[in-house]
């Protein structure tokens, strides 16, 4: 039997759960975030464990998500390489916490080899700007 979840990134009760869940001999598939990998995640023993890894980015952007003024402002995060293989766009709705004054926006997919451009595009209020330009993925994780 393979226990595979919906959500794409799991948080740390989520994998208890679906460990806590789980008989012995049961495939339990995890999805995680590199970064807590490297941190480490406690799992219970007994069972397969299969890890499916997610190399993401989070941004935290001093802007208020609740502003009138950020309801159509888009996060545009691309690859600088020739191909710009990489490519993913992300608005206030995308914020990973709710209830502060920040956004958080979290990107995925990532490939640690390119290199990295986020460009802020504020809709009417002001031309398009760059956060940050062509930097690669230690730069951004540091």
């Amino acid at each position: 039997m393979c226990i595979v979840i919906d959500i794409m990134i799991m948080e740390q009760d989520e994998i208890d759960r679906k460990i806590k869940n789980s008989k012995d001999g049961d495939e339990v598939v995890l999805d995680v975030r590199l970064s807590d990998l490297r941190k480490g995640i406690s799992v219970m023993t007994g069972r397969h464990i299969v890890l499916v890894v997610h190399t993401t980015i989070q941004i935290e952007l001093e802007i208020d998500p609740n502003a009138a003024s950020s309801f159509d402002d888009k996060y545009i995060l691309f690859s600088t390489d020739e191909a710009r293989s990489y490519y993913q766009e992300l608005t206030v709705k995308d914020d990973k916490i709710d209830g502060d004054k920040k956004i958080t926006l979290e990107y995925d997919g990532i490939k640690e080899e390119l290199r990295y451009s986020l460009k802020i595009d504020t809709g009417d209020e002001e031309e398009p700007y760059f956060l940050f330009e062509n930097a690669s993925y230690s730069e951004l994780t540091k």
